[in-house]
C-alpha cells in the first residue's frame, strides 16, 4: 500500500504542480512531525519551524516562506477541488500555513494509525 507521501505527491503532480518546490518537502516533514505529536501545531512558529529548519539546514523564515509559496501555488490552480476535498468543505480563501497543515494532517495522517 502506498504511504501518504506517495499519495500526496501523486495528487500534487495531477494538479500540474512541478517537482521543484521545497514547500512540498517542508509539507512532508511537517506531516511527519504532526503524526507523532499533533499538539505541536499549536505553536507552529516556535514548536515546528525550528526543528524543520534544522532538519533541512535552513532558516525558520525559509521554512515558513516555502510552505506559504507551496500553498499559494495550490490555491492558484484552476480548481480548488483538491483543497476543498482535504478541508472537507468549500474554501473561500487561501488557508494559512497552520490551517493547511492541520487539514493535511487530518486528511492524510489521522486514519493512517489503524493500518499500522
Amino acid at each position: 500500500m502506498k504511504n501518504y507521501r506517495q499519495l500526496v505527491h501523486e495528487d500534487i503532480r495531477n494538479l500540474g504542480i512541478a517537482d521543484n518546490f521545497l514547500g512540498e518537502e517542508c509539507l512532508y516533514l511537517a506531516l511527519d512531525i504532526l503524526k507523532d505529536n499533533p499538539m505541536r501545531l499549536c505553536c507552529i512558529s516556535k514548536s515546528m519551524y525550528f526543528d524543520m529548519a534544522d532538519a533541512m539546514d535552513t532558516t525558520t523564515i525559509c521554512i515558513e516562506r516555502n510552505l506559504r509559496t507551496f500553498i499559494a501555488k495550490l490555491w492558484k490552480t484552476d480548481n480548488h477541488r483538491y483543497l476543498d476535498k482535504i478541508a472537507g468543505r468549500h474554501l473561500v480563501s487561501k488557508p494559512t500555513n497552520k490551517a493547511f497543515l492541520d487539514m493535511m494532517r487530518l486528511y492524510w495522517c489521522e486514519g493512517d494509525e489503524d493500518e499500522e
